[in-house]
């Protein structure tokens, strides 16, 4: 019996280090609760659960970007500074059990990668929002970027 209780401890364990990356929308609605917006999944979809506002693009049918902010906001309307512990926590619940590294700290800004390169983090200060991404997210999302760049340079 103990044998079995151990077993279901450690499987439900194993469930809630599963990143909230690859998750589909109905399993983000079953983790965060109901959808805020009613947008295509294609587009994004917010959630908000624990004082926090989640983000979340889909590709292909699976969660591939995060995004934190605090749902309170200081007097300018922006919203809260988050705290190490905070991000240091919703860094570790989207992980996967990967190990974070930071890579780069600036003044304002800090950025992690996991040590097999599959996810990139950024919290940018300005706009207290924590950020993960799946390597692909960030590989489409540079391309992206790059060919707005070369479609508005064409002809120079």
């Amino acid at each position: 019996m103990r044998l079995l209780i151990a077993v279901i401890l450690i499987a439900a364990t194993i469930v809630q280090a599963d990143a909230r990356i690859g998750e589909t929308l109905e399993q983000c609605i079953e983790r965060y609760g109901g959808r805020v917006d009613k947008s295509s999944p294609g587009k994004g979809v917010a959630f908000i659960k624990g004082g926090f506002v989640i983000a979340v693009q889909f590709y292909e049918g699976k969660a591939d970007t995060l995004a934190f902010c605090k749902v309170e906001r200081d007097a300018l309307g922006k919203a809260k500074e988050m705290s190490d512990n905070e991000i240091s926590q919703l860094l570790q619940a989207n992980s996967g059990d990967r190990k974070w590294k930071e890579i780069n700290q600036t003044p304002l800004d800090r950025y992690w990668l996991t040590e097999d390169a599959q996810l990139v983090a950024s919290y940018i200060s300005f706009e207290h929002m924590l950020t993960i991404m799946t390597k692909a997210a960030t590989d489409r999302a540079n391309a992206a970027k790059k060919a707005q760049e070369d479609k508005k340079l064409k002809g120079f």
